[in-house]
Order: structure tokens, then sequence, then C-alpha cells
């Protein structure tokens, strides 16, 4: 009768701890879908004006699958990158990066007051591996190329 009683606690117990660490991944992909479909999407990746943009870290170089050509550009979904971030203890694989541009200075046409920045979001990437110097990431959403020395933020959800 008390191995009965136990297990009831037991059962549930051991399906949380398998199932913990897999829901920032599920988290990530409700996240992603923000940026992927629909109005939200266009807007996000179309860039906004800000008036401070957080510098988490930095695109590293760019290399090809087999490590050995350098200083290439990225375009399109999954491909794999090297982020230099400013607190890599911080990180935790599955989270998400935004890499972006600073284009350019806005100022208010009537008044000239200073805004910000338009900042444009190149990509979306989710990071699979966390090393000493480097962070490996996979672009999981990509508007535009991507470069070395583009500068990376932590995602942050598109808003209305």
């Amino acid at each position: 009768m008390a191995i009965n009683h136990s297990m009831k606690y037991v059962v549930p117990l051991m399906a949380w701890t398998l199932a913990t660490p897999l829901l920032p991944l599920a988290w990530a992909t409700d996240d992603l879908n923000l940026i992927r479909f629909g109005e939200s999407a266009l807007a996000y990746s179309s860039g906004s004006i800000q008036r401070a943009t957080p510098l988490d870290g930095f695109v590293n170089i760019i290399t090809g699958d087999n490590q050995t050509t350098g200083h290439r550009m990225i375009v399109g979904n999954q491909g794999v990158l090297y982020l230099k971030l400013n607190n890599p203890s911080d990180v935790a694989i599955g989270d998400l990066f935004t890499i972006y541009k600073r284009a350019r200075k806005v100022f208010h046409p009537t008044t000239g007051q200073f805004m910000g920045h338009l900042v444009i979001r190149l990509a979306v990437a989710q990071v699979s591996q966390i090393d000493k110097e480097l962070t490996t990431v996979k672009v999981m959403r990509s508007y535009a190329a991507v470069s070395p020395g583009d500068p990376v933020m932590k995602f942050v959800h598109p808003t209305d």
C-alpha cells in the first residue's frame, strides 16, 4: 500500500525532471513564430528606431563547413556562425540572439530632436554550443546578410 502511494508522486516528478530541459526549446519555438509569420514578422524584420541598443557581443569570423574559408557572408536560415559574447557565462543552450546593424541616426522631421538610431535586424540565431571564447549559434530566421563584426543582442519579443 505504501509503495503505490509513493509511486503516485514519483512518476510525475520523473516526467517533470525529464521535460524541464526541453521547455526553453519549446518557448523558443513560440518566440520564433512571432517573427516568422504575419504582420508582426514584417514589422520586426523592417527594423525600428531605438534610443539605445544593447551590445551583448558581435559576430566573429564566419567560416564555411570545413572551417577553412573565412570572412564570408551568410544569407539564409540554418547557417551556423560564431558569436564573441561579452558574458558567455550568462548564456544557455537554446537562448535566442538578434543580429543587427545600426543604420543611421534618426531626427524628428519638425523639431530636429534626436530620436535614436535606426536598427535593422539581420537575423535571429539560437545558441547550440557554448565555449569559453566563442558561442556557436544556428541562424533560425534570416532577413539580410550577416557579416563578421555585426553586433548582437539578446532576442526581445516584437512589440505592437
